[in-house]
């Protein structure tokens, strides 16, 4: 029986568990502040998985790089956002789609 590179198991598990909290904690705490977590978690191991990185031919990255990973970060969310917003407009004859309520 072959076992699994461990790098392979930890990417699956951590796939699974960065899954389960963006899903479970938008659906079900939407109306409470524990609505952003996810958000902030994210955040937080995306700067501490980068600060673990230490490639054998490249310099290490930096706070310097992670600002520019933010801000440009920023200007995707931005540009998603206004063409979102462009497209409800062209399709639906909205400003923005209505939320689903109960």
């Amino acid at each position: 029986m072959s076992s699994y590179p461990i790098a392979m198991v930890f990417g699956i598990l951590t796939t699974v568990i960065i899954f389960a909290i963006l899903a479970i904690h938008p659906i079900f705490l939407d109306k409470t502040p524990f609505g952003i977590v996810p958000c902030v978690l994210l955040g937080f191991i995306e700067s501490l998985f980068t600060f673990l990185i230490k490639p054998s031919n490249v310099s290490p990255i930096g706070p310097i790089h992670l600002v520019a990973f933010f801000g440009y970060g920023m200007v995707l969310s931005f540009i998603l956002a206004k063409t979102n917003e462009l497209f409800c407009k062209l399709i639906l004859g909205q400003d923005s789609a209505k939320p689903v309520t109960k």
